[in-house]
């Protein structure tokens, strides 16, 4: 039997504060992966007027930057169909990319009479590693 025991005191817990820097960056990473995703899907867009590659927006629970997709994509083509903004989130570690341009979903996924080239789903496989390399290295 041990004479000298090991006796471990907890003076100070900065688990609630390593806690909530951890759900901060974790937050940053969401939102830095959203406006990648925005970027990507710019560059991935079919350009006829420019409407639909002005047309994507990031909203997060407390931005959105849906107002401006909409003036860039009047400015663009007044005659372009707009969609009401997406809900926006109320948990910080959500984020959504979407599109004002009512025409989106079709070039996205194609119709009958022409093929799709999809700009969201392929952007989102993009900037994926990046994110959860992000998120890794802050469990890290």
């Amino acid at each position: 039997m041990a004479k000298n025991p090991v006796v471990a005191k907890l003076i100070y817990n900065k688990l609630p504060q390593l806690q909530g820097q951890l759900r901060q960056r974790a937050s940053q990473a969401v939102r830095d992966a959203a406006f990648d995703v925005e970027a990507h899907a710019k560059t991935r867009a079919r350009v006829d007027t420019g409407a639909m590659k002005s047309s994507f927006y990031v909203v997060t629970n407390d931005k959105s930057t849906y107002n401006a997709a909409v003036s860039a994509m009047r400015e663009a083509n007044p005659n372009a169909e707009v969609l009401p903004p997406a809900e926006a989130t109320r948990k910080d570690l959500e984020a959504v990319v979407a599109s004002a341009a009512a025409h989106t979903v079709y070039n996205e996924f194609g119709t009958a009479h022409m093929p799709p080239q999809p700009m969201l789903l392929p952007a989102a496989e993009a900037v994926r590693p990046g994110f959860v390399a992000a998120m890794k290295q802050l469990l890290s």
